[in-house]
């Protein structure tokens, strides 16, 4: 991105941005939305990380905002019907990252922003709201579903390495454990539900 001149503007032009996808959350706003309100300084000084962080924060009193947000949230689905069919061996393939750590890191962003917290990893963002009580104990569960997701991606990203084959985040569900299976039906569980709490908090049906 720093190669492409759209993106190396003013301190001013930034903040104009940010107020303009957060006051007028179309599908491309909210994108840019999830993309740039994530930044993080890697190297040397942000003077502009406070003022850009400000405009972040007001997200928090911005229901129409916040609502298409969470409707977004809840469009990246668990793979909670597939997860159904588990009482003994299964064949099929989940992709650990679409269907298991994206919609994690949907309810994560989206539980910083209603809170006005400027912590930008999906750990973080998942304590801060575990410790301000947002999201009740949702928060904390989801740490661990995310952990347990993670932590077999990097399994099966090792082993396509150690044979050679590019990175994958597909997974045969029959590689799993018994234990696995069951913790990571449980994660699928937990997204769901706490998909469906915000469908029914903001409405999501009747956002267009």
């Amino acid at each position: 991105m720093a190669t492409n001149p759209t993106w190396r503007v003013p301190l001013g032009a930034w903040q104009d941005r940010f107020v303009r996808w957060i006051e007028q959350p179309d599908e491309e706003a909210l994108l840019k939305a999830a993309i740039f309100f994530d930044f993080r300084q890697v190297y040397g000084d942000l003077t502009a990380e406070q003022p850009l962080r400000r405009v972040i924060r007001g997200a928090a009193g911005n229901g129409r905002f916040l609502g298409r947000l969470a409707a977004a949230a809840v469009r990246r689905r668990p793979a909670s019907g597939l997860l159904n069919h588990w009482p003994g061996g299964h064949h099929g393939r989940l992709d650990l990252k679409a269907q298991g750590t994206a919609p994690i890191v949907d309810l994560a962003r989206l539980f910083a922003l209603e809170a006005g917290r400027p912590e930008t990893g999906t750990v973080a963002r998942l304590q801060a709201a575990a410790d301000q009580g947002r999201a009740g104990t949702a928060a904390i569960s989801l740490l661990d579903a995310f952990d347990d997701l993670q932590q077999l991606r990097l399994r099966l990203q090792a082993a396509c390495q150690a044979a050679g084959a590019p990175a994958d985040d597909v997974m045969a569900l029959s590689e799993l454990t018994t234990l696995q299976r069951r913790r990571l039906k449980d994660a699928m569980h937990l997204i769901h539900i706490c998909q469906e709490s915000l469908r029914i908090t903001y409405r999501t049906d009747l956002i267009a």
